[in-house]
């Protein structure tokens, strides 16, 4: 894979860049493998599966989304998503390090990129990565996020790598850039569209939205 290649699709993953963004950035949906979805036997405890690493976390997503109205099987798929994005709930911080951020998301090192993201000062890059149940990316999608929500996201980012604060913005993100564009929450592959255009980790997320549905 080539090095621009990497970085569309590593980008396109955070969700928040929308259509503007994944189309400056060449990113397209790819051609999916048919699914073969994995079916789980329920457990008394609809949400906490076995294979979870981290419960809690998985706990605050799932209070938010009901108190938000989300259930059934927008429900499985709503956390099926963002189990995928987080590693099983073990990471709220994008994989890398400061190196890796400037060189991705930095207006000296890739200016191209961090204009879509409105990333306008050296060091944005590594201020502005990845953090979330659903990462968002960036000095501008900090800010609507923030704006949203009520929160000083752009002044604090890292508020984002909070469970409660993540929740909230997975929430907020799922309403506004998913479900008005699912007709069928079933549909594994329309929703993966919305949060990553090239596809990755199809298959994954649609394993994982049948271990939901399963138990929810």
């Amino acid at each position: 894979m080539r090095a621009t290649e990497f970085i569309n699709e590593d980008i396109s993953r955070r969700g928040f860049l929308g259509g503007l963004g994944a189309a400056a950035l060449g990113v397209g949906g790819a051609e999916a493998k048919p699914l073969q979805p994995k079916v789980t036997k329920p457990t008394q405890e609809p949400i906490n599966l076995i294979s979870m690493k981290d419960t809690e976390a998985e706990k605050v997503l799932h209070r938010a989304a009901v108190k938000a109205g989300i259930k059934g099987v927008e429900l499985a798929q709503f956390l099926a998503q963002a189990r995928h994005e987080s590693d099983d709930f073990s990471r709220m911080k994008e994989y890398g390090g400061k190196q890796y951020f400037a060189k991705l998301y930095d207006p000296k090192s890739s200016p191209r990129t961090a204009k879509i993201l409105g990333n306008t000062h050296v060091g944005d890059g590594v201020r502005y990565h990845g953090r979330g149940f659903i990462q968002i990316t960036g000095r501008d999608n900090y800010r609507m996020a923030g704006k949203a929500l009520g929160l000083p996201l752009e002044q604090q980012p890292e508020l984002a790598a909070r469970p409660d604060v993540a929740a909230k913005i997975a929430v907020w993100y799922w309403k506004t850039r998913v479900k008005p564009y699912i007709n069928n929450f079933n549909d594994t592959k329309a929703v993966t569209q919305k949060i990553n255009p090239a596809m990755r980790g199809l298959q994954d997320r649609h394993a994982k939205f049948m271990d939901y549905k399963n138990i929810l």
